[in-house]
């Protein structure tokens, strides 16, 4: 509510509750390898797990998701970057 309340009623498209963070760093060399997001994206749509929101760049990631599928995306994640 105290973060809300700093803005515009007409400024705030939607609210999401109860949303958890992934964040991966990547070492530089991933940086020109294509369909790394693709690959995760995909591979968390397959067990059923919605990204809610996903900031990209070149050697970070942070894949938001709801807070139910952290722990499943979680271990997901870890497994692909083995």
């Amino acid at each position: 509510d105290l973060i809300v309340s700093g803005f515009s009623k007409k400024n705030i498209l939607s609210i999401t509750k109860k949303a958890a963070m992934i964040e991966i760093n990547y070492p530089p060399k991933l940086e020109k390898t294509p369909g790394v997001f693709s690959l995760i994206s995909n591979e968390l749509a397959q067990r059923d797990i919605s990204i809610i929101n996903s900031v990209i760049s070149s050697q970070e990631h942070i894949i938001v998701v709801d807070e139910s599928d952290i722990l499943r995306s979680f271990d997901l994640i870890h497994v692909l970057c083995n």
